[in-house]
């Protein structure tokens, strides 16, 4: 064969491979988001479902001893999804995380970096890391970590910040909630402050406050309006590993509530 036609099918078998490569970095995209498309049209009908079935209302009511007037869905980019409102007047904003929340996690907040305090040092850590832009990593303490997990949790509206946390499961084919539980956000934060590191871990291209909540870039490819924003996620129930062996599993500290 000659220069000229090994060549030629040098730049053909690089062009196959490339493309190949191409596909199925698409496909993974399309499925990952398929999974998180999926995952947040289960969580609104959960939330939907909170204010219209029977048995949640009665639930609630036992678990709070108290009447409830009505349930209804908190439209907008709000921390709390649901709005409690009680026969004597009083509300309680809850915020639902919906099936398992346990792997990579629930997205729970994305924000330019530059608007997650104004912590210039981490920044520059999630630019780094999670944007591949050029920098140096200075340790992010624990106390900004804090600043980050109720900013992103929480929010910083007083109105609708969520006082409770509730955990839902929906049935197979996703018509009814079958498993409900319930914590106060006090507790459930109480919780995940303690689990904080001492200075913000970094691996590949996360940055980890704990082992339950880490930095990530968002992505979604060319179809994302921001896909340079960073989000939080969130995992009740991490894995276990070397550092951390024996992980706070907060599906544990909820209360089910029965659903008569």
């Amino acid at each position: 064969m000659s220069a000229t036609a090994i060549t030629a099918a040098t730049v053909a078998a690089a062009t196959v491979t490339a493309a190949a490569t191409a596909a199925t970095a698409t496909v993974a995209a399309t499925v990952s988001k398929s999974k998180n498309a999926v995952t947040a049209i289960k969580g609104n009908k959960a939330e939907a479902l909170l204010c219209s079935q029977p048995n949640i209302k009665s639930a609630l009511e036992g678990y709070f001893d108290k009447p409830i007037r009505h349930i209804t869905q908190i439209s907008g980019r709000k921390k709390a999804d649901n709005l409690i409102e009680f026969t004597d007047g009083t509300k309680i904003p809850i915020q639902n995380k919906n099936g398992l929340c346990d792997g990579r996690g629930h997205s729970v907040d994305r924000r330019k970096a530059g608007l997650l305090t104004s912590d210039t040092t981490l920044h520059a850590l999630l630019e780094h890391i999670c944007l591949k832009k050029e920098g140096t990593v200075v340790p992010v303490p624990k106390a900004t970590s804090e600043l980050c997990a109720s900013l992103c949790l929480l929010g910083s509206d007083e109105v609708t910040k969520p006082r409770y946390f509730c955990h839902t499961t929906l049935n197979a084919d996703a018509t009814a909630i079958s498993h409900l539980a319930i914590i106060d956000a006090s507790v459930f934060m109480g919780r995940v402050n303690a689990d904080l590191f001492p200075a913000m871990d970094t691996k590949k291209t996360c940055v980890h406050l704990s082992p339950h909540i880490y930095f990530q870039r968002k992505g979604g490819g060319a179809t994302d309006h921001s896909p340079d924003d960073i989000q939080m996620k969130l995992r009740f129930s991490p894995k276990p590993s070397k550092a951390i062996p024996h992980p706070t599993d907060l599906f544990s500290l909820f209360t089910t509530l029965p659903l008569n």
